[in-house]
């Protein structure tokens, strides 16, 4: 199905109300009105915040770290971890990421981008239960094209 649209009218019409499942997207607003159960695509994070990173040498560090919470979930991942692992690893994903959250910044676009992450994280979003985001239902290589962050 193509639509020149990505908004709700579309959501509705090709998910319904009846879905139930995660949607793994790029963070679009119209998908967190649909739904809390949102998996924030690593891909789309990371080339946003290396885009920003390339831009503002502020961000630079949390660009890197990143990536590194990226490396470090997927390869503890890759063995398919206990349900006790997996909450450990959450908790210790978002510790590093309100790490991250309670930084300031100078550079309004940073500070957009750090938001997107804090609104996920008290929202309820599936950034901040990383017992999924930091599992990939899809790879990000899969679903969005080569990764090069």
């Amino acid at each position: 199905m193509i639509r020149k649209s990505r908004g709700m009218k579309v959501l509705m019409e090709v998910l319904t109300r009846r879905f139930k499942g995660i949607i793994v997207c790029d963070g679009w607003k119209p998908y967190a009105r649909f739904t809390n159960r949102i998996q924030r695509c690593w891909a789309h994070l990371l080339r946003e915040s290396k885009d920003i990173a390339e831009k503002f040498e502020e961000a630079i560090p949390l660009h890197n770290a990143l990536k590194e919470l990226y490396e470090i979930l997927t390869e503890a991942l890759e063995n398919d971890p206990p349900p006790e692992v997996r909450k450990t690893l959450w908790q210790l994903a978002r510790e590093a990421l309100r790490h991250w959250i309670m930084k300031e910044y100078s550079i309004e676009k940073v500070r957009k981008f750090i938001g997107k992450i804090n609104t996920a994280l008290t929202t309820g979003s599936r950034l901040s239960s990383i017992l999924v985001w930091s599992r990939p239902i899809i790879e990000p290589k899969e679903h969005c094209g080569p990764m090069s962050f």
